[in-house]
């Protein structure tokens, strides 16, 4: 995946921030488990079709006991329910449930959360009545490289990327050409998380 940016000799503002990730072919689309890889996607059973009712799903993630891990909701779309009522995800921050939670979420987009250790747990649930298309969500650990220049190979499994100066304005006449590598049997999943 090829990813360029240009800008005008007019006016600037504060341009992008973005972030990549290798994509199985074959993504997490099982109702829970234990997932202790670097980097990976998962997603809501059945999606993007809706979830089945009653579904209870817990996602176990480890990382090495050197990191922390860094976990993204690219879209969150369940029953809708005052205070996340009915149907909803909570993310515990550490090993077991009992651990501290980070956050119940239920509608949205662009959620992030960062451990405090080398493990968190995803815990979702619906119930008997209304379902829709569930969740998408990727993890890693943050210690995944960033690159803020102005293009260049990106080659690792995960990492994120800035136009030239963010938050700050990009400067005029910019052009900036970054070339993402994966596997040759994955695929690139990229997201943008703010453009001005």
């Amino acid at each position: 995946m090829t990813v360029y940016f240009k800008s005008d000799s007019q006016n600037t503002a504060h341009g992008f921030t973005a972030n990549y990730f290798e994509m199985s072919a074959n993504k997490i689309t099982q109702c829970g488990g234990i997932v202790d890889d670097d980097s990976k996607y998962f997603v809501s059973p059945n999606y993007p079709l809706d979830y089945p009712n009653n579904a209870k799903c817990t996602w176990y993630i480890h990382v090495d006991n050197d990191e922390r891990v860094k976990l993204n909701f690219f879209h969150v779309e369940l029953e809708p329910s005052p205070h996340c009522s009915k149907d909803y995800i909570k993310i515990y921050d550490g090993p077991s449930t009992i651990s501290p939670v980070l956050s119940t979420i239920c509608t949205g987009s662009n959620h992030e959360f960062i451990s405090s250790s080398n493990n968190m747990i995803v815990y979702f649930q619906s119930d008997s009545q209304n379902t829709a298309s569930g969740f998408t969500a990727h993890y890693n650990d943050v210690s995944a490289n960033t690159n803020t220049q102005c293009g260049g190979n990106l080659d690792d499994d995960s990492g994120s990327f800035t136009s030239p100066n963010y938050p700050r304005s990009y400067p005029n006449n910019a052009r900036c050409t970054w070339y993402i590598y994966v596997d040759h049997d994955e695929r690139v999943k990229l997201n943008f998380i703010d453009i001005q």
